[in-house]
């Protein structure tokens, strides 16, 4: 009862404060919850992310997983050490992203909002990838033994902005916990 004590208390404090137009999807390992706060017309597909070897997957749900003009992809990544920079991780993952689009642009995007848990996080456009996709692409730092990297593939076109605010209010309110997890 001890260990599942904190997971209820950290589910009933999502519930408490859920906003109606939003939902809280939770993103779980063996030892790490994430909680994305998205609109209720986001879904998540949890099976694709597993066969894909993301930690999660988000599209818009009236249009379904092979149709939706925007998705959100959350990967973590392994401190090499604890102390290790946000930087390091951003420069090695820029310098794998424009090898293999090296005629795409990445560059800082520019926020003012501040991060509800006051994590350290990073903004990028990554933009002129083949196929006529965006990404902006979003590093966060927490102080745990894990990166978090989430990013939006969008088209330009249908409700771009209202799914660009999507994710930039998904940053702002994500949570990050190291917590023992049985997975049976």
């Amino acid at each position: 009862m001890r260990k599942i004590l904190p997971i209820l208390l950290i589910l009933l404090a999502f519930t408490l404060f859920a906003d109606e137009e939003k939902k809280v999807f939770m993103v779980y390992g063996t030892d790490f919850i994430v909680n994305i706060p998205l609109p209720k017309y986001w879904n998540v597909d949890m099976d694709f992310a597993q066969q894909n070897n993301i930690n999660g997957f988000f599209y818009i749900k009236k249009y379904g997983i092979k149709n939706s003009p925007a998705g959100i992809v959350l990967t973590l990544a392994t401190k090499p050490e604890l102390d290790s920079k946000l930087s390091e991780y951003i420069a090695y993952d820029k310098n794998n992203l424009l090898s293999y689009y090296p005629d795409a642009k990445f560059s800082e995007y520019k926020t003012d909002f501040k991060q509800d848990h006051n994590y350290i996080f990073k903004i990028y456009d990554f933009l002129e990838k083949p196929n006529g996709h965006r990404q902006l692409i979003a590093y966060l730092d927490n102080g745990s033994k894990n990166l978090v990297k989430l990013y939006i593939d969008y088209q330009n076109g249908i409700n771009k902005e209202q799914y660009l605010m999507d994710f930039i209010n998904c940053i702002q309110g994500l949570s990050y916990f190291n917590v023992k997890v049985n997975v049976k």
